[in-house]
């Protein structure tokens, strides 16, 4: 025990929502490397089709819309939230968007999902800076077992641009994270202030 938090904090028992947490974390990594086997053939089928770019374009709108649409919702809506956020949704999309290959927008959206996930998860039972270091290590350390898996899965290969993309998609999330914090607190946040949240 440590600095009188009871025993019942240090345990999972008494608290849903944490477990739910850590359900939804567990279901997304194991969507990552569940996706191994197949992942080429689907790209494959939806390049033969011409439907690969229209595929693409379908799930970077659908995924940043509702990251879009959940953010105001949980910041409220108003002129400087609106023109902050839709500034830097619409940079992260044209980095998604300008990613060479199909995977590497794939691993933008992938990653920036489990970016947040693991910082959702971590940031109960850590302090602010310790949220943001581990969310970006074990982010980076699941993406790196993802390209060593792939170089055994057949189509795949270990790709250093995937784990790069991976480490971008968690630099812009934790960005995120922080960007919509400040914009509910309605003033620059500083380290400290994260704490509550």
């Amino acid at each position: 025990m440590c600095d009188g938090i009871g025993k019942d904090h240090l345990h999972l028992n008494n608290n849903p929502p944490q477990k739910r947490k850590i359900v939804y974390l567990g279901i997304c990594v194991l969507c990552i490397f569940a996706s191994l086997p197949f992942i080429w053939h689907i790209e494959v089928f939806l390049r033969s089709h011409t439907m690969l770019m229209r595929t693409v374009n379908a799930l970077v709108a659908l995924y940043l819309g509702t990251v879009y649409v959940l953010i105001i919702r949980y910041i409220g809506l108003s002129v400087r939230n609106f023109l902050v956020l839709t500034g830097f949704i619409s940079l992260y999309a044209v980095i998604i968007i300008t990613s060479d290959g199909f995977d590497k927008k794939m691993h933008l959206i992938e990653y920036g999902l489990l970016t947040y996930l693991l910082f959702d998860t971590l940031r109960s039972r850590f302090t602010v800076f310790s949220v943001y270091m581990l969310t970006l290590l074990f982010a980076s350390l699941i993406g790196v077992l993802d390209e060593i898996l792939q170089y055994f899965a057949p189509g795949r290969s270990f790709d250093l641009g995937d784990i790069i993309s991976n480490i971008t998609a968690s630099v812009i999330m934790l960005v995120l994270v922080t960007l919509v914090e400040w914009l509910r607190a309605g003033r620059r946040t500083d380290v400290n202030s994260l704490d509550g949240y």
